[in-house]
């Protein structure tokens, strides 16, 4: 996640139901052992619905830490987006998500970055889901429990998190990584590395350049959504360009955890969790997220 030199995104953008669904601090909800494919020596890597659940809440969390939330909408069943704009009587979905998340305390965005998806239970295209939230003074940490639904084939939050314990279901085990790529792996951490110190020296113009067009315009619109408004970014940035807000962003100073590469994307993870997604493109690798 990329940080601002002044406030953080993150502070301004999380959900006011104050619970957190994440996937033990980054987007592997638990560990499991590879499973074989009957008959054979290849691995399967096919995702179980449990863990496409439990992705599918990582995603909704990812979009409003992030502050965008458009894409924190999209998460939504169309039934949960109308009763968030009736909760908080705006006219959509993503000025309510909007407005509901900076009431957040700073507190929370912790809470946020740390909470799980312990467990799924699933009936059909319906089910439920459980996430451990770490303590705020209690021992232990706080079950909740939010319904999902399955539309056009894809996973949706459709209510909001409510506090409770899943008497059943199942680990949202993640599938085995993708076999190393020591060669686009290296590619990948020494872009990450130029993209890294351009902005941590205020180089916004050559950090654009090492992303993709989409990500560049999630940099801008990103920014409008946490200043308030374009009139706002080009008061605090002097311009409402990707060059212009990049400059007053910085990447955190940690280490490389984990780099995995498949299928022209690739994906690279600080050690405390924060995640960057790659696409390669006429051959070059570039951000894309």
């Amino acid at each position: 996640m990329v940080a601002r030199r002044t406030a953080t995104l993150a502070a301004a953008c999380i959900f006011t139901i104050g619970v957190v669904a994440g996937c033990n601090g980054n987007d592997e909800p638990s560990t499991g052992t590879p499973s074989q494919r009957a008959g054979g020596n290849q691995t399967d890597r096919t995702p179980t619905e449990e863990y496409r659940v439990a992705k599918a809440i990582r995603a909704f969390v990812t979009a409003l830490v992030d502050g965008d939330s458009e894409t924190a909408c999209r998460q939504l069943t169309p039934g949960q987006q109308a009763a968030v704009k009736a909760r908080l009587r705006r006219p959509t979905c993503e000025r309510a998500v909007r407005l509901q998340a900076i009431s957040m305390r700073g507190a929370d965005v912790e809470r946020l970055s740390r909470a799980r998806v312990s467990k799924v239970s699933l009936q059909g295209t319906e089910g439920t889901a459980e996430v451990l939230t770490p303590p705020q003074r209690a021992a232990a940490p706080e079950p909740h429990t939010v319904r999902v639904k399955r539309i056009d084939g894809e996973w949706r939050v459709a209510s909001s998190f409510f506090p409770g314990r899943l008497r059943g279901g199942k680990v949202p085990r993640p599938p085995p990584p993708p076999p190393p790529n020591p060669v686009q792996e290296r590619k990948i951490r020494v872009l990450f590395e130029r993209f890294r110190s351009a902005l941590n020296r205020g180089d916004g113009r050559t950090a654009c350049r090492l992303q993709t067009a989409a990500a560049q315009r999630g940099a801008v619109s990103q920014s409008v959504d946490a200043a308030g408004g374009r009139r706002a970014v080009v008061r605090d940035y002097g311009g409402l360009s990707c060059a212009a807000v990049s400059a007053g962003l910085r990447v955190p100073d940690e280490k490389i955890k984990r780099i995995t590469v498949e299928a022209g994307s690739g994906r690279l993870t600080l050690e405390h969790g924060a995640a960057y997604g790659f696409r390669m493109i006429d051959g070059r690798w570039k951000l894309d997220s």
